[in-house]
């Protein structure tokens, strides 16, 4: 993935240590989720307008669906 997107502002992504003390399932889908964020330019996706519903879809496209919250 470009640094630099084609508004010519970079992607980041910062996940919270608290992750890794949830469920594998779960951690996969948030670091999935917020790819998928980067990857949309935190926009849709297809007939998909809503940026959180987008970045799910394309999450659970690229095989991780989205997962209840669990501690591990």
């Amino acid at each position: 993935m470009p640094l630099l997107g084609p508004s010519g502002t970079s992607r980041c992504i910062v996940l919270k240590p608290r992750l890794e003390q949830c469920s594998h399932e779960f951690s996969c889908y948030i670091i999935a989720h917020e790819f998928a964020h980067a990857h949309l330019h935190n926009g849709g996706w297809g007939e998909i307008t809503d940026r959180e519903d987008a970045a799910d879809a394309l999450a659970q496209h690229w095989g991780f669906p989205k997962q209840p919250f669990e501690w591990s």
